[in-house]
C-alpha cells in the first residue's frame, strides 16, 4: 500500500506543469534569452575575504545582540523549565531503550530455518 502511495506521488511529480493560460503573447513572441560568458560574472564577485576579520565581524556582532538582550531583560543562560523537561525526556528515553526481540527467540533466530524435507 505504501509502494503504491509512493509511486502515485511520484507518477504526478512526473506531469508536465500545467502552463496553458499562463504564458501571454509577448511571453510566446519574446526571444530567448542572450547567454552571457561564465568569467565576467565571476570577475564581479567578490573575492573570498579575510576569514579572520569576518570572524571578528561576526563575534562583536554576538557580543553587541547579547547587549542588546540584556538590556531587553531575556534570559542569557540556559531556561530551567527547558533543562527540566529535557532531562524528563532523557530519563524516558533511556527507560524504553531495551531489547527489541527476547534473548531466547533472538537464539532461536540465530540457529536459522531448517530446510531440511519432512519425512
Amino acid at each position: 500500500m505504501l509502494r503504491s502511495l509512493c509511486l502515485v506521488a511520484l507518477l504526478a511529480g512526473c506531469a508536465p506543469p500545467p502552463l496553458e493560460g499562463r504564458l501571454t503573447a509577448a511571453d510566446r513572441a519574446a526571444p530567448y534569452p542572450d547567454l552571457v560568458p561564465l568569467g565576467p560574472i565571476l570577475a564581479a564577485a567578490p573575492e573570498g575575504g579575510d576569514p579572520e576579520g569576518e570572524a571578528a565581524a561576526l563575534e562583536a556582532r554576538a557580543a553587541g545582540l547579547r547587549s542588546r538582550a540584556a538590556q531587553v531583560g531575556a534570559p542569557l543562560g540556559p531556561d530551567p523549565a527547558l533543562e527540566a523537561r529535557a532531562g524528563a525526556l532523557r530519563d524516558r528515553a533511556a527507560r524504553i531503550r531495551g531489547e527489541v526481540v527476547p534473548e531466547p527467540v533472538q537464539e532461536r533466530m540465530d540457529e536459522g530455518v531448517d530446510s531440511a524435507p519432512l519425512p
